[in-house]
């Protein structure tokens, strides 16, 4: 029986299956390369595979009855590709890239309970900390239209341009839940509640910061 060839593992090259970081707790996941994303055994957070190939899907006339291909695909198709850029950008700083696909993997679970426009809320989380002047040129590049380039810069610029929309709230949300370990390592009980309450502008964002929270004071490395 005839096997197409972007999809039969005997034309793949050693490559195409790999090893990446969990953005949130580090353990080593192994994708293989049309593998959209992966749920870490340990954390339980779905993790986003930075290397998608979905092969013969960009120009074969029988993608769309052979990978049920639709815009969902496209977009993650997309987002592999600003992941690409992203990681050339930074090159060897690990921890900017890695705080990249934190940021990204928070914000497809709070989009997911808030709404917002899929494409917009990835591609801010993929691109926020890429210079301003840079992030029109890619997102063109690879053919955002205009006007989705326009909101995403909005999103993401400072001045409170994107400030009315629900993609802005869910990348600062996103952000700030990357960095949690971080920023909040000192949080007491007693001020707990009302800090995220004040920080987080999502419910999903302070439902995601609770939860860190407890894993925080679980491993004692929050006051107490």
């Amino acid at each position: 029986m005839f096997r197409c060839p972007g999809q039969d593992q005997r034309f793949w090259k050693p490559d195409d299956i790999f090893e990446i970081e969990c953005p949130g707790c580090g353990t080593a996941l192994e994708f293989w390369k049309d593998e959209p994303r992966l749920k870490c055994p340990r954390c339980k957070c779905l993790v986003a595979n930075p290397r998608l190939d979905m092969g013969c899907a960009k120009w074969c006339k029988h993608a769309a009855e052979c990978l049920s291909a639709n815009p969902d695909t496209e977009n993650k198709d997309l987002c592999s590709r600003l992941i690409g850029e992203m990681r050339e950008i930074f090159a060897d700083d690990r921890g900017r890239i890695n705080h990249a696909l934190k940021t990204l993997m928070y914000a497809e679970h709070i989009q997911a309970a808030e709404g917002g426009e899929p494409l917009i809320v990835k591609a801010a989380a993929i691109l926020h900390d890429v210079s301003a002047s840079d992030i029109a040129q890619i997102l063109s590049k690879h053919g955002v239209k205009a006007q989705e380039i326009e909101k995403i810069c909005a999103v993401i610029g400072p001045g409170g341009k994107g400030a009315d929309y629900p993609e802005c709230r869910i990348l600062s949300d996103a952000d700030k839940l990357a960095e949690f370990q971080t920023t909040f390592s000192d949080i007491r009980k007693d001020t707990a509640s009302s800090r995220i309450d004040a920080l987080f502008e999502t419910a999903e964002g302070r439902k995601h910061a609770n939860q860190l929270l407890a894993d925080l004071w679980n491993t004692g490395k929050s006051q107490q």
